[in-house]
């Protein structure tokens, strides 16, 4: 049930709370991708068969006000370590994973931070998502 030939990736966040909290409430220590979705040849979302690499990065201005993004955290997903992430049904726009994206102890709070979803095929092509920004909510008791 794996597909080789991958051709896109989109992925879908909760708009109001994608965050991972600490076990107290008050800092966060990761990111939620609700839906991902490998897009197959007919574009609907199937099991790759490669590895899923999301990049996590902060966003900086330099002296000339560019953004500069800055990679802080990478994470690797093969096959076999993917299976968990993996919805049980498929829906309309096809076969996805739900991640769980822990950044552990980096302190991100009140930053912004760009994240962006690569898969590499077993030949080797990359193919890329679209980068997504966020602001990081503060350190203190989530609403």
């Amino acid at each position: 049930m794996l597909e080789p030939n991958v051709l896109g990736v989109s992925c879908f966040y909760d708009p109001f709370n994608p965050w991972i909290w600490n076990t107290e409430g008050t800092v966060v220590r990761g990111i939620r991708i609700n839906a991902l979705y490998l897009r197959g040849p007919n574009y609907t979302g199937v099991f790759g068969d490669g590895i899923i690499r999301p990049k996590l990065y902060v966003c900086r201005r330099n002296e000339q006000g560019e953004v500069e993004p800055q990679l802080v955290k990478e994470w690797s997903f093969d096959v076999e370590e993917a299976m968990p992430f993996r919805c049980k049904r498929r829906v309309e726009a096809g076969w996805g994973y739900a991640l769980f994206l822990n950044w552990g102890d980096l302190d991100l709070s009140n930053q912004i931070i760009r994240l962006i979803v690569q898969f590499e095929r077993r030949d080797g092509i990359v193919i890329s998502g679209s980068h997504k920004e966020f602001r990081v909510p503060k350190k203190g008791r989530r609403a």
